[in-house]
């Protein structure tokens, strides 16, 4: 029951997302930056399910944002979505990465990221 409840509750959150994406989309738009209430501040990880489906459906880019509490969260997410962005914020604000140590970890994973 508890994982038909999720599973409803995650259809609802993507039907909600593609609707604002088709209500407020404009052909000038550059990408879609998309916060996961649910995991913002967590440090559970990102919603994985939630950004690859959005990703599926809208013809721009979309970038991640909340739920990250470790380097390996970032590598899960470019490897198992079509995320193009994520932001880090607090991880990089209190100092538990630097950026060095973002690509570092992205080369040895084959995370294709600028140099």
């Amino acid at each position: 029951m508890r994982k038909l409840l999720f599973g409803i509750i995650i259809l609802i959150t993507l039907i909600t997302a593609f609707i604002a994406y088709m209500f407020y989309h404009e052909p000038s738009s550059g990408e879609l930056l998309v916060t996961s209430i649910d995991r913002h501040g967590t440090g559970l990880g990102f919603d994985i399910e939630l950004y690859q489906a959005l990703a599926e459906v809208v013809d721009v880019p979309v970038t991640a944002f909340g739920g990250a509490g470790n380097i390996q969260h970032f590598v899960d997410l470019f490897t198992k979505t079509n995320v193009t962005g994520a932001l880090v914020g607090a991880l990089l604000y209190n100092k538990v990465l630097t950026i060095k140590d973002i690509k570092k970890v992205f080369h040895k994973s084959g995370v294709v990221v600028r140099q």
